[in-house]
């Protein structure tokens, strides 16, 4: 099989792959962006908030902006 027929039929589930892995960092409170006061924001449990915001609750939501 050549390499180009292999990467075209690969790629599809890569994307899916990448889609769903960012799914995860829904649930595990990981890879959001900066504090957001914007009507979409995510809340992240103190336990998961970096160290030099403490006090901010809402985050934008990267991970969703990758998936979509």
């Amino acid at each position: 099989m050549r390499l180009l027929t292999f990467a075209d039929a690969a790629a599809p589930g890569i994307v899916l792959a990448q889609a769903i892995g960012r799914f995860g960092n829904y649930f595990n409170q990981q890879l959001y962006g900066r504090p957001s006061q914007l009507p979409w924001p995510l809340q992240i449990d103190p336990a998961h908030r970096p160290s030099d915001t403490p006090s901010i609750a809402t985050y934008q939501p990267t991970f969703l902006y990758e998936v979509l």
